[in-house]
Formats: structure tokens, sequence, C-alpha cells
């Protein structure tokens, strides 16, 4: 069998305590992991707008992991997983937030910037992650509906592409995938 190598990378979930990101994205990047498919270096930060303890809102996904993957959790998978993951505090639309999200960066490393939140949101998530100086190594990944019209959906993609080169962002329709 071919092996495959995996860049290191930083995995930002913009929406992590959301019902996409327990119930679907955190369950995908845990089967990824247990697969030998993410580099040992990959770290996962969960960003969220919930106020708590970092502690109790890995705890959440914790349980959501438990609830969704069932018994293919493997304990040492889920340990390893679990042990890449961290919990950052982000309002979405404020520049200051994002100063915490770019110590958690590695220096020349390439972030993962998936916004499973809502379309309103991803011109400024784009603005402050572009303010912090993480523009230049990110690529985003849009979460499907992107507008609730044409004319929105215009609007998200212009605000987007002011920060992002059309080659560095990515839309997913997970319902595709059912």
């Amino acid at each position: 069998m071919a092996s495959i190598t995996v860049e290191p990378c930083t995995f930002a979930l913009f929406g992590a305590l959301g019902d996409l990101a327990l119930r679907k994205l955190f369950p995908a990047l845990y089967q990824l992991d247990r697969a030998g498919l993410l580099n040992p270096q990959t770290r996962v930060l969960a960003l969220a707008r919930e106020v708590g303890t970092a502690q109790e809102h890995l705890a959440t996904i914790e349980a959501h992991l438990h609830q969704h993957v069932g018994a293919e959790i493997e304990a040492l998978a889920l340990q390893r997983f679990l042990a890449r993951l961290s919990y950052l505090h982000v309002d979405f639309l404020q520049p200051e937030d994002y100063h915490a999200l770019a110590e958690q960066v590695e220096p020349g490393a390439p972030l993962i910037a998936y916004f499973a939140t809502a379309a309103a949101v991803y011109g400024g998530i784009c603005e402050n992650l572009d303010k912090v100086g993480l523009s230049e190594r990110t690529r985003v990944v849009l979460e499907k509906p992107i507008g609730h019209d044409l004319e929105s959906s215009r609007r998200v993609n212009d605000a987007v592409a002011q920060y992002f080169p059309e080659n560095r962002v990515y839309r997913i329709d997970h319902y595709l995938g059912k």
C-alpha cells in the first residue's frame, strides 16, 4: 500500500459548538485521525462564541464524539485526537479576539479555516484573519448555503474574495454526501 504524506497544519473550526460541527465535523476529523490521515503535528482549534471554560466545551465535544461515532471509538485514537484539540472563545466579529488564534498557529504552517457559521459573518471572519496576519497561508472552507439569495451570495463571496484568492476558497455542501 502506498503511503500518504500529509503536511502539518492548524485546522480552525469556527462555530465549533454548533450542530454541524458536533454531529458531522468533529466525528469526521476524529475518523481522519484514527485512520492516520492527520499529521502528528496538526492541531485542531475549536472556535466558538459560547462562554464557559475550555474544559467544559472540550467535554461537550468529546461527549458528541461518543454519541455520533459510537462503538467505532478507539480509546487510543480518541486520546490522540483530544490531545490535538484546543478551545478558544472568539467573538467572530471582534478583531481583538483573533490575537489568541494567531498565537496558536505555528509560524509558516498553513491554516485551514472552516466556517460552520452563518454566512453573514464570513466576510468579518476573513477580515479579522487578515488583520492578525493569518490570510497569507490560509485556505477557507465555506459551508453552504452561502447567502439566502443570489444577491446575498454575491455579497458574501465578494467579501471573502477581498482577502482570499479563489484558489484558496473551498465551498462545501455537506448534504450532497447524504
